[in-house]
């Protein structure tokens, strides 16, 4: 069978790899997990069920900006597991360019409550543009780990990341930077028009996806 190669490769990877990996998901469950803490109702007095029904509703720009996040990050965390099966062993560069994309996804909570608290205001548009291109700015950043990755005179990838392989992960990589630089753009245009597009590009991605 074709697989077995492939599970007899991944047996054999370096221990570092699954250091790495596993320091990563926890980054990444991190990250998600403060996205939640953005949303609640404050207190305040004279409270009624009417009142707080109203409060609750009151909140959707959090809620959309939630929901977006979360499946963007959830995304992201699907491509870093499938990024980390081709690495047979990290070296120094590998190790701190991922730590750089860590440092960003960390922060992914910073600019999604910024657009939640600011995207039904008159402030939309430079929270829209600050949140559209953040992610861009984590793609870049997924790249530049491929990148360093799948340089040839590393030898960091496991033996069945053929040439075709390595080509194909990085265009989708490079596909990924295009969308949210689309997104970037359209969010000048309109903000609307600029969140629209990020959904729009990670439900493509979901249903794109393939282990």
């Amino acid at each position: 069978m074709k697989t077995e190669p492939v599970s007899l490769e991944l047996a054999e990877r370096d221990e570092s790899t699954g250091r790495v990996e596993a320091f990563s998901d926890g980054i990444f469950g991190v990250a998600i997990t403060l996205l939640a803490l953005e949303i609640g109702v404050e207190e305040y007095q004279g409270a009624t069920d009417a009142s707080l029904l109203a409060h609750i509703a009151e909140l959707w720009p959090k809620y959309l900006a939630y929901i977006n996040s979360f499946a963007t990050v959830l995304l992201m965390w699907l491509a870093h597991h499938q990024m980390f099966k081709f690495i047979k062993k990290p070296n120094s560069s590998l190790i701190l360019t991922n730590g750089l994309l860590l440092l960003i996804v960390a922060l992914v909570p910073f600019p999604t409550k910024t657009v939640g608290q600011f995207i039904d205001t008159e402030a939309r548009n430079v929270a829209v543009e600050f949140y559209t291109g953040y992610f861009l700015l984590v793609n870049f950043a997924f790249l530049l780990v491929w990148r360093i990755a799948a340089a040839k005179s590393k030898g960091l990838l496991h033996a069945f990341a053929t040439h075709e392989v390595v080509a194909t992960v990085s265009k989708s990589y490079q596909i990924g930077v295009l969308i949210n630089l689309i997104c970037f753009g359209l969010s000048f245009v309109n903000p609307w028009l600029g969140i629209g597009a990020n959904v729009i590009s990670w439900i493509y991605w979901a249903v794109s996806f393939k282990e």
